[in-house]
């Protein structure tokens, strides 16, 4: 369900007019919290990991565990 948030009550590009070069249009992720199944995407609920599967971590010097 796509969502959208209001017009902004200025006008930047005329108050900043060095933003309207670069200004883009966005897309607005709205994660929320789930309950995934096994075969389902972790975005915005618990991370899945193989429970025979080690953590990975950087074994390089100077990096903490």
């Amino acid at each position: 369900m796509p969502r959208s948030i209001p017009e902004p009550p200025f006008d930047l590009e005329a108050l900043i007019p060095e933003f309207a070069g670069p200004a883009r249009e966005t897309i607005l992720l709205y994660p929320r919290s789930g309950d995934p199944g096994v075969h389902e995407s972790s975005m915005g609920g618990p991370l899945l990991w193989p429970a025979g599967e080690p953590w990975p971590y950087c074994t390089q010097s100077g990096h903490s565990i």
